[in-house]
């Protein structure tokens, strides 16, 4: 899909302010206002060498900040034998600092119709002297649409009027760079991108895939594990967007997974060779064609057995009491406030108290032996007994009045939504997550994350979801989806969780899923989560060649424990 824009040209400038941004120089742009978030050296020179193939190519960087990709073509171009490679290279940015850069860093005094002082998305092909570019390489600002300045609203929406190009409103600017940078690109062109996770995760960045899958011969996206910007204060994933053949139109974007940019050359080197289509699954059968942990994450993933969590049911947070520690206590608490059943429910309160791979009354019964805070206090109608107005009377007044959760509810003292899940989920956990069957028919705190299955999955296909959220294979795939935090735990949110792929396989009988199943279970409940990952990996992979089945397991398990020993690492680190 070949993209015009009919924006005004402002060639002929040495340094072009655009309507958008009245007088960029009048005073210092904030990190939060330009987004900058300067790219790694060795990121910047992998994409050049992925996207600059000859020594006479054209290249474009907008939002050129700190000149990291400018040095990095200079260096690709000299590699390839060009005799003036800056001349060679066009940016534009919207910062006065990145042209101090442009001479300190580069050497380059000669920036006229070459280099533009602007908001992106404000210029045209028309502001240069080379009009088309053969690639287009860059880290595009990370501004969020409510951190946008007025006037990158206004570049915003004057571009939305000038292309009539159809984005989500909620789109990040960055966004808005990618989709105006093909407008800049000679057919057959290529980009490259250093873009945050959201490429991969957001709704309003959805038609931007699309819009991207259809204007190329081929669209690579590779999510990094590692945290690129950790410092700069962004914990989010990075993406390394690869584009090429533009004007053709690929069948869809082959997504992979990297730990750090350390294994990035070969993982580019690889889905350039062997393409992988999510739209194009890959049968398991061909797994013994990739032995390294990353093509056999990807081709599982991939594979026609493989299913996202989100497409079997919906994942939720708890219940929100608003006050746990008034709505959720012991035996021995309600005792003391003579508080009996009729004000009183089981609930989940704390995933922990789950031993295996189901809920049921007897693990109730455990909680009441042990003491353990697990009875909901509520009003399930207005009657209520004389013990229970004394206890709710204790709660302050002023504390309940500006409780923004009780003012949301019709009964502040109904902390109960009566929405009772299928199944329960972890929500932040050292270790992987799991889920767990709902068989007491219970409710649970917002501290655990409820599942709601679509009612067409029948009860043999939730339990093997149960199985299979235990392989290596699942638990890498959390690892992928989740987030860190400083404490090194894992947290998924429900958005995260229903990203996460599991494995089902077609050819097992219910018998099979029973005996799994419960095998899982009896390992949980005595404590043994390796027991439990070994029948789970045997379950899913065990059909295949044992020689096969052991490299599989091998290098799956290598990438995860490299995975999580990096995120257990990350408090140290910070």
């Amino acid at each position: 899909m070949v993209r015009n824009t009919t924006a005004t040209s402002t060639a002929g400038f040495d340094v072009m302010p655009t309507t958008a941004q009245s007088d960029p120089s009048s005073q210092p742009l904030t990190q939060r206002e330009l987004g900058a978030y300067y790219t790694p050296s060795v990121l910047a020179s992998l994409l050049a060498k992925w996207a600059i193939r000859s020594r006479n190519e054209h290249v474009l960087e907008p939002g050129f900040g700190g000149c990291g990709f400018l040095q990095a073509a200079v260096d690709r171009l000299s590699e390839l034998g060009s005799p003036s490679p800056k001349n060679q290279l066009y940016g534009c940015d919207i910062d006065p600092q990145a042209f101090a850069y442009l001479f300190e860093k580069l050497g380059i005094l000669s920036i006229e119709r070459r280099y533009v002082l602007s908001d992106f998305v404000a210029v045209s092909p028309q502001s240069f002297s080379a009009q088309a570019f053969d690639v287009v390489i860059g880290n595009p600002p990370y501004v969020s649409l409510h951190n946008m300045s007025a006037n990158q609203k206004a570049s915003v929406q004057a571009w939305k009027e000038e292309t009539g190009i159809k984005i989500n409103g909620r789109a990040s600017l960055w966004a808005y760079f990618v989709l105006h940078a093909m407008s800049f690109l000679m057919p057959g062109g290529r980009m490259a991108w250093v873009l945050p996770g959201s490429f991969l995760e957001a709704d309003y960045a959805t038609s931007l895939r699309e819009d991207i899958a259809a204007s190329f011969d081929e669209v690579i996206a590779i999510q990094l594990t590692e945290r690129m910007f950790l410092s700069d204060g962004v914990e989010e994933r990075t993406v390394i967007l690869l584009c090429s053949g533009f004007g053709g139109s690929s069948k869809g974007i082959q997504i992979s997974h990297c730990t750090s940019a350390d294994q990035l050359d070969s993982v580019i080197a690889t889905k350039s060779q062997v393409s992988s289509s999510l739209d194009k699954p890959i049968a398991l059968k061909q797994l013994h064609t990739a032995l390294d942990e990353t093509s056999i994450y990807d081709t599982l993933a991939d594979s026609t057995d493989a299913v996202r969590l989100g497409d079997l049911c919906k994942v939720l947070i708890g219940t929100v009491t608003g006050a746990n520690r008034f709505f959720i206590m012991s035996p021995s608490r309600a005792k003391l406030h003579h508080l009996g059943e009729r004000n009183l429910k089981p609930i989940l309160s704390k995933f922990a108290y789950i031993q295996g791979t189901q809920i049921n009354e007897m693990d109730i019964e455990d909680w009441k032996s042990q003491d353990k805070p697990y009875l909901l206090f509520h009003r399930p109608d207005k009657r209520m007994s004389h013990a229970a107005v004394r206890y709710a009377a204790t709660f302050p007044e002023n504390e309940r009045l500006q409780n923004s959760t009780f003012r949301r509810r019709k009964d502040w003292l109904r902390a109960d939504d009566g929405r009772i899940p299928d199944a329960f989920f972890s929500y932040m956990m050292h270790d992987g997550p799991r889920m767990v069957l709902n068989n007491a028919a219970i409710n649970a705190t917002n501290s655990i994350h409820r599942v709601f299955f679509n009612p067409s999955v029948l009860q043999q296909t939730r339990k093997q979801l149960v199985i299979s959220l235990c392989s290596t294979f699942s638990q890498l795939s959390a690892e992928y989806v989740g987030r860190s935090y400083g404490s090194g735990v894992l947290k998924i949110e429900p958005s995260e969780a229903n990203r996460l792929r599991l494995i089902l396989p077609k050819d097992k009988t219910v018998e099979q899923t029973d005996a799994a199943f419960s095998q899982i279970d009896a390992c949980f409940r005595k404590g043994d989560s390796e027991g439990a990952q070994q029948v789970a990996n045997m379950f899913i992979f065990g059909n295949r060649k044992k020689s096969v089945h052991e490299q599989l397991i091998f290098a799956l398990a290598r990438e995860l424990e490299i995975v999580r020993n990096r995120r257990r690492r990350l408090r140290d680190e910070i």
